[in-house]
């Protein structure tokens, strides 16, 4: 086999620039030995930067043999952009054989170097403007590093101030874990001194019957006993009764007629009256023993009821302290679930203490004739007062979130009742309503159309009605939680937060509905029929259905109405529900809530005994 390599020799290569952005490359050489048979037609081969490239001989080169006996000359094109690549990596390929090729520098042609210039000048300013975008874009970067290290220096310090809280919530957590175990505790001593108390009083009550029973039976007998004693000398003791001369003229003539007897009828007439004198007075002792066994039954069983009650609200509250997610003050409730209202151990001390008093005499009924509402005292209660508008207010918080907002706003000017510490704070409504509510030696509610500055101020509480309304029934833990729901908007606080307390005190203040109307609460009269249907447990109103309306006394019709609905809860409407108006009330639309509670000066017409239903839920609702 000949060796191509050896056989071939190269005796010179030119490079020739022409026109047209290309470089002939021309290959001269000569056989030294035989010449071999090739195949496949010989190329040119150019290691560049993007890769290696073949170029084919140009179509019409030399021959192979060439002019002189042994020689070969041949041409190839190749582009003026890969000049540069020629010199050192450029290999004549003939057949299977590969032969380098030495190449010196390349001339250039003009125009493609006034390319390569333009090129280079376009690269070099699109370099330029990247360097300047690179410069704005590490600049940008720097800035948003700094930014996010001012974030994330923030976002730590939150954190830290968070943990710092959540040790001190769970702190408090703790301890007040420990006191409703302990109030726990108290609870079943007291159930057990409770049940204890009403076995000796079902004791009591059977003692008492038993007595009754007995002195039935007594009396009975007693009165037997004296007709059958007075029944041999009744016309004695007639005679004695009718005077001592007709009595003597009557012993004396029967002394006449039966000497023997005298002695004996003395004797017996005295003992006759001795013992009809002795039978009035036991008479009289039995009907009083009779009349005391009765009203002591009637107190016993007054009793027996009120411990029922008594038990039956210590049992609801043992419940809801025994059941799994029993929510602890300053702790978030579970979502879905309304927040429960605290153990509250003065609650079941009154209960007890109405247990032990005396029961009061029930009071007379106003005459079926009179039109004018019997008055109520504006002294407070005889008993002791729940804070029953807070769960109102959170139900009406579930079903209108406005609705709860305009009572919060109606209920502003009893913050000093509610809360008697100073506090000054702003409740911005919309750009028109402004609510500026201060509490100081006295109270002082206004309404603006401009905030107060907050230096000025405790805080302000920034929304609408609903969101305001939604962020105080949320509770104290919850609010904070609020704020990342984004389907429910809640209102912005600015200033000192732990001042919300003032808000939360008014909600659960221990007032009458009475005392609210003292203190210039106001509400409309679909909003005062709204409270008093939140008041009433569906429950108490099994087996009654009626409607209840209000009235000005310049109106011609009815502008709300209450339908009772037989254990359903009451429906409050502005137009009349199905069926008549048993009872409307007439007074000013500012009084609805408290003439529907019993105040004076309201007028009555139709029924009275829905609305005596009514004021005896009502006045239920707000006992504790």
């Amino acid at each position: 086999m000949i060796d191509l390599p050896a056989s071939l020799g190269i005796e010179a290569v030119e490079c020739l620039a022409e026109g047209g952005g290309s470089v002939t490359v021309r290959v001269t050489g000569r056989w030294r030995r035989r010449r071999p048979e090739l195949r496949g037609q010989p190329m040119l081969v150019v290691d560049a930067e993007s890769g290696r490239q073949r170029f084919l001989a140009m179509p019409e080169p030399p021959s192979l043999t060439g002019a002189a006996p042994g020689t070969w000359r041949m041409s190839f094109s190749v582009p003026a952009a890969m000049a540069p690549s020629l010199p050192g990596r450029t290999f004549l390929q003939l057949g299977g054989a590969m032969v380098p090729l030495p190449i010196g520098d390349v001339p250039i042609p003009a125009e493609s170097a006034r390319r390569q210039v333009t090129d280079r000048a376009v690269d070099i300013a699109r370099l330029e403007r990247e360097l300047d975008d690179a410069r704005a874009q590490s600049e940008r970067l720097r800035a948003e590093i700094g930014d996010r290290e001012r974030r994330l220096r923030s976002v730590e310090q939150h954190v830290h101030s968070e943990r710092a809280e959540r040790v001190e919530a769970e702190q408090q957590l703790s301890l007040r874990s420990r006191a409703a175990q302990h109030d726990l505790r108290v609870l079943h001593e007291r159930v057990a001194e409770l049940e204890r108390e009403l076995s000796g009083m079902r004791r009591a009550v059977d003692e008492a019957q038993h007595l009754t029973a007995a002195a039935e039976a007594a009396r009975a007998h007693a009165v037997r006993r004296l007709a059958a004693a007075t029944a041999p000398t009744l016309r004695e003791l007639e005679l004695l009764r009718a005077g001592p001369r007709t009595a003597t003229a009557v012993v004396l003539s029967a002394q006449a007629e039966r000497p023997g007897d005298g002695t004996a009828l003395r004797l017996e007439t005295a003992m006759a009256g001795r013992r009809a004198t002795l039978a009035d007075t036991r008479v009289a002792d039995l009907e009083r023993e009779l009349a005391a066994a009765r009203e002591e039954v009637d107190a016993q069983r007054r009793r027996a009821a009120r411990a029922y009650e008594a038990i039956d609200l210590v049992r609801a509250e043992l419940r809801r302290l025994q059941a799994p997610g029993l929510p602890v003050a300053g702790a978030p409730p579970p979502r879905g679930l309304a927040q429960a209202e605290p153990v509250q151990a003065e609650r079941l001390s009154a209960a007890l203490a109405r247990l032990r008093e005396e029961a009061p005499a029930g009071a007379s009924e106003p005459p079926p004739e009179t039109t004018v509402v019997p008055a109520v005292q504006s002294v407070p209660a005889p008993w002791p007062v729940k804070p029953w508008l807070a769960p109102a207010f959170r139900t009406l918080t579930s079903h209108d979130a406005s609705a709860a907002g305009r009572l919060l706003l109606a209920l502003l000017p009893a913050q000093p009742a509610a809360d008697s510490h100073p506090v000054a704070y702003d409740l911005i409504i919309s750009e028109l309503l402004v609510a500026h509510v201060t509490v100081a030696s006295g109270g002082h509610v206004a309404l603006d159309a401009t905030p107060r500055q907050l230096v000025e101020l405790d805080f302000q509480l920034s929304g609408d009605l609903a969101s305001i309304a939604r962020l105080l029934a949320a509770g104290p833990v919850r609010r904070r939680l609020l704020g990342l729901v984004p389907t429910r908007r809640v209102a912005r606080v600015r200033g000192d937060r732990r001042r919300l307390t003032a808000l939360d005190h008014l909600i659960g203040a221990r007032l009458t509905v009475g005392q609210l109307q003292a203190a210039g609460v106001e509400l409309d009269p679909l909003l005062a029929m709204t409270l008093a249907g939140l008041m009433i447990h569906p429950a108490w109103t099994t087996g009654e259905r009626f409607t209840i309306a209000h009235r000005e006394r310049t109106g011609a019709a009815p502008d709300a109405y209450l339908h009772i609905r037989d254990g359903e809860p009451p429906l409050p409407s502005v137009t009349l529900p199905h069926g008549r108006v048993a009872s409307v009330v007439v007074c000013p639309a500012a009084e609805v809530l408290s003439a529907l509670a019993g105040a004076a000066g309201a007028l009555l017409e139709g029924e009275e005994r829905p609305l005596a239903l009514l004021r005896q839920w009502l006045e239920r609702a707000q006992s504790a």
